[in-house]
């Protein structure tokens, strides 16, 4: 293939490089607020206790399944 000059290795750094220096060094349009709790976060009791109950749990199916595809439900939706 004559007259077809090679991509210079530069330039494939400079592609890489342009989008993620722009990225970096341009100005973002968010401005986040600093939020202060003004009084302390809840205690962890009631519904927030923290629980270890799916620790417990049974890993069944292994290797018999590809994906969420692979479950089936008949007319009833079981």
């Amino acid at each position: 293939m004559a007259g077809i000059t090679s991509f210079p290795a530069w330039g494939f750094l400079a592609a890489v490089l342009a989008p993620f220096a722009s990225i970096y060094f341009l100005p973002s349009p968010i401005d986040p607020e600093v939020f202060i709790f003004e009084k302390p976060p809840p205690a962890l009791a009631g519904s927030l206790q923290v629980n270890k109950k799916l620790q417990n749990g049974q890993t069944i199916f292994t290797g018999q399944l590809k994906g969420p595809e692979s479950f089936a439900a008949d007319n009833e939706g079981k």
